[in-house]
């Protein structure tokens, strides 16, 4: 009898455990999300964009939507995409569950979700990439975007014609 309880005991313990550590997991995910999404105005950001001559990523995102809840879990908690956005980009969100980020979304026309623009500091949307992105490749667009030269793969030199090799 004695076994058993111990047993009981241990049993609790370790679900106990492993519940506060997802709570603490969940919690960081959360803060690193909030850390990097701007909550601000839309002419407030791309104010502070021209000052800091900073690339805008915009996520929009739905309450409905699995693979937006899935992006939130993996992408933007990702600790590099975290700091690669900290550094480079500022990071807004739009969600067209709600009446307050309708007009934006209208003027983007973004029909699909998740869909992830990259805004220039004039206002002007550059690149859309539609669907789940991974924190790698959203760093490695973002890449192209900011560092275009460093993009370029170097072309193979051909012969000019009627020269032999």
């Amino acid at each position: 009898m004695i076994r058993f309880k111990i047993f009981l005991w241990l049993v609790f313990l370790f679900f106990a455990n492993n519940s506060f550590a997802q709570n603490e997991k969940n919690a960081l995910q959360n803060t690193i999300t909030k850390t990097i999404f701007m909550k601000s105005t839309w002419q407030n950001l791309l104010d502070t964009a021209q000052t800091k001559k900073k690339m805008i990523l915009v996520q929009c995102t739905a309450e409905w939507c699995l693979p937006c809840k899935q992006m939130e879990k993996y992408t933007f908690t990702d600790a590099a995409f975290a700091q690669y956005a900290a550094t480079n980009l500022l990071c807004y969100k739009l969600d067209a569950s709600g009446f307050d980020d309708i007009n934006l979304l209208n003027e983007w026309k973004v029909e699909k979700y998740p869909t992830i623009l990259f805004i220039n500091v004039k206002g002007k949307e550059i690149k859309r990439l539609v669907g789940f992105q991974s924190a790698k490749n959203l760093i490695a667009e973002a890449e192209k975007i900011l560092h275009p030269k460093k993009n370029i793969l170097p072309q193979k030199i051909l012969p000019a014609k009627g020269v032999k090799k």
